[in-house]
């Protein structure tokens, strides 16, 4: 179920929610399993506003599509529109193609690649919002 999440920090993420962890003792606290978390801003500096959606951890460098947060680390959660969803089952379907492409000039492209000099001042990086 895919839910915009708001954390105490005051950052929005949307993601997927899949599950719960239920705490193992008194000290720890139930946390929701979230796939594919995605940073969700809105720009209202131009005329009209645009929604960005940004990878929230750098998913494509890890093992695991998911994270875990503790419900104390929640101040809410709501229901995205339906158009909201769309776009980011589209975001994400297009960072798994971009994470799973073995082209090497893609990955120079995006900065992933660690033999890419300061010579090289390529400026067009991929742009996903």
């Amino acid at each position: 179920m895919i839910k915009i999440i708001r954390l105490i920090t005051g950052e929005d993420i949307i993601g997927d929610i899949i599950g719960k962890i239920q705490p193992s003792n008194d000290k720890d606290d139930e946390k929701i399993i979230i796939q594919n978390p995605l940073t969700a801003y809105v720009d209202r500096d131009k005329k009209s506003p645009s929604l960005y959606m940004i990878p929230w951890i750098p998913i494509d460098l890890t093992e695991e599509d998911t994270v875990n947060i503790p419900m104390s680390q929640i101040t809410t959660m709501v229901n995205p529109r339906l158009s909201i969803i769309s776009h980011y089952n589209d975001i994400v379907e297009a960072l798994n193609n971009l994470s799973h492409s073995k082209d090497d000039d893609l990955l120079i492209d995006v900065g992933l690649d660690d033999s890419v000099s300061e010579d090289d001042d390529d400026d067009t990086k991929p742009t996903i919002h």
